[in-house]
């Protein structure tokens, strides 16, 4: 299975970005879970970012613009999970992305790398023909003296706004970027073999059960038996 995923480096994004502009433009989303609506890390403003893109909470993918869902204010784990598929889709639409757009995301903050690869995953997992993210972020981008701009459109705005609900065909679900718990049950219980791994992707702390605060509405701390 190929997915239409592509890393790229500033300078790579840069030269996309140009070949965009020429006819088939690439929708530009900023991923961003830290200041105004993440109190754990406290108030870490942003002031530059890429020109036209929209800054969006990879929450988004799971609540749409109800941000008193977003996390850390999940109630249970299942809040993480993204909308049914005909509402993420509805929900992409409102932004402008259609099953056929490219999508360049890139992150912000100290946490931007892991809300940039959350963001792209539900992207594919939607249906998106094409994502792209950069390496770095925007201080990749800020260090090759790309240009930046010092404000740009949220998410949660334009969703409000949009009038017209209904969704163009051509999306397809790819559900198989997607783990229940039975899969992880699987491989967690070794069953798998040595086909298939459990990757923690959280800080050390998270992973060894040492630090709770982020994870309220977690009943144990820890990580997932066999995981690395």
């Amino acid at each position: 299975m190929k997915i239409p995923f592509q890393l790229v480096n500033a300078a790579e994004l840069e030269a996309l970005l140009c070949q965009s502009g020429e006819g088939s433009e690439a929708a530009v989303l900023e991923a961003h879970f830290s200041s105004w609506d993440h109190p754990l890390d406290g108030d870490v403003a942003v002031r530059r970012h890429l020109r036209g893109a929209i800054q969006i909470h990879p929450s988004f993918l799971e609540a749409g613009g109800d941000e008193a869902r977003y996390y850390p204010h999940y109630e249970c784990p299942q809040d993480g999970n993204l909308l049914e598929h005909a509402e993420l889709v509805q929900e992409l639409e409102g932004l402008g992305v259609s099953s056929e757009s490219k999508v360049v995301v890139y992150g912000t903050e100290q946490d931007g790398p892991m809300a940039a690869a959350r963001l792209a995953w539900g992207l594919l997992v939607a249906g998106v023909r094409s994502v792209v993210m950069l390496d770095g972020g925007i201080d990749a981008w800020v260090a090759m003296g790309g240009e930046t701009v010092p404000s740009v459109k949220r998410a949660v705005d334009l969703g409000q706004t949009r009038g017209d609900k209904s969704v163009a065909g051509g999306w397809q679900m790819r559900g198989e970027l997607v783990a229940d718990r039975a899969d992880v049950q699987v491989i967690a219980g070794g069953v798998a073999g040595g086909e298939a791994k459990l990757v923690d992707v959280r800080r050390s702390g998270e992973f060894d059960g040492s630090l709770t605060r982020c994870y309220s509405f977690f009943s144990k701390s820890g990580h997932v038996p066999g995981a690395i």
